[in-house]
């Protein structure tokens, strides 16, 4: 019915009293960025209107009181009357401000890092590059994100990496891959050239991540 229950710490996180914001479902809305409004919207209504999802989640940033936005995370589950009716819809809001300028700052750095560098997640998906990464596998500006890191390596050298990769992962550390051996990686056009590359590993609530520097040696 529109009806909301906002708890003052809920106000608080936004720098309001308890008495300054009405407990309606309005009140969210009106206080959604502009460029998340829609979408905001969209997935309560789809989360509400699906019987298979459960459980909500959504990312959207809401107006502070000094005017600023922040960003928010957004977690919920349905809960039922005795008939198996949708009541209502009970969760919670976690601020995240301060992850994505910390996230802000990294992807920042790895910009200006004058090595490739090239992010993947525990199953070898690229999801973070830099420019010099791009530009040494001849990709264009992010089109590398969501492929796998396997794709730019040589065919005959996948298998053997594949390898490779799972027994880093169990014993993740900072360190140089392959010293005193030749490494190849694989251009987008097809041909190979002699690569350096260093691992680090980087850890996240959602899981681990590999962060590789890679530099071309091929002119060595």
């Amino acid at each position: 019915n529109g009806h909301a229950i906002y708890s003052p710490v809920w106000k608080a996180q936004l720098g309001y009293t308890d008495a300054e914001l009405e407990n309606n479902f309005d009140t969210w809305e009106s206080l959604l960025h502009p460029d998340d409004k829609s979408q905001a919207l969209q997935r309560v209504q789809d989360f509400l209107a699906s019987e298979q999802m459960q459980i909500y989640e959504s990312e959207f940033r809401l107006r502070h009181k000094d005017g600023s936005y922040h960003w928010i995370l957004s977690r919920g589950e349905k809960e039922y009357d005795h008939k198996g009716r949708i009541q209502r819809l009970v969760g919670s809001h976690t601020d995240l401000t301060e992850f994505k300028r910390a996230e802000d700052r990294f992807r920042s750095a790895l910009q200006a890092s004058p090595n490739a560098m090239i992010m993947t997640d525990e199953s070898g998906t690229i999801v973070l590059t830099n420019t010099e990464a791009d530009s040494l596998f001849g990709y264009a500006n992010t089109s590398s994100l969501g492929k796998s890191i396997a794709e730019l390596i040589p065919a005959r050298l996948r298998a053997q990496h594949a390898l490779h990769f799972q027994s880093y992962l169990k014993m993740a550390k900072e360190r140089r891959v392959g010293e005193g051996k030749e490494l190849f990686a694989l251009h987008r056009d097809g041909y190979e050239f002699r690569v350096e590359i260093g691992l680090t590993p980087i850890f996240k609530e959602e899981g681990r991540y590999i962060l590789a520097s890679i530099v071309d040696i091929t002119s060595r």
